[in-house]
């Protein structure tokens, strides 16, 4: 399985140590105080967004992954019924 772990902003010791050690027994603990210290000392954070089909192809289960073409099948079915209007443009 891959995971990435990151943490911006916060005290940078407990950041630190999430990201060594995100499956330590005290990993909530860290996080909550982690949370705590993040609201004292703010950083730019970031999200990615990836489709379901994108990840159910990198699932490990091939039950998953074969579904992953249906998912996204289904998906351009729904947007194909959903008039999705053109980008407004102003002068």
């Amino acid at each position: 399985m891959q995971k990435t772990v990151s943490c911006a902003g916060g005290n940078s010791t407990l950041s630190q140590f999430l990201v060594s050690a995100p499956n330590n027994d005290t990993v909530y603990n860290t996080f909550s105080q982690w949370v705590g210290s993040s609201q004292t000392a703010p950083d730019v954070m970031s999200f990615q967004l990836m489709e379901l089909w994108t990840l159910m192809s990198a699932v490990a289960d091939p039950a998953v992954e074969k579904r992953a073409p249906d998912v996204l099948n289904a998906y351009n079915w729904i947007v194909s019924l959903v008039a999705i209007p053109l980008p407004y443009l102003s002068n």
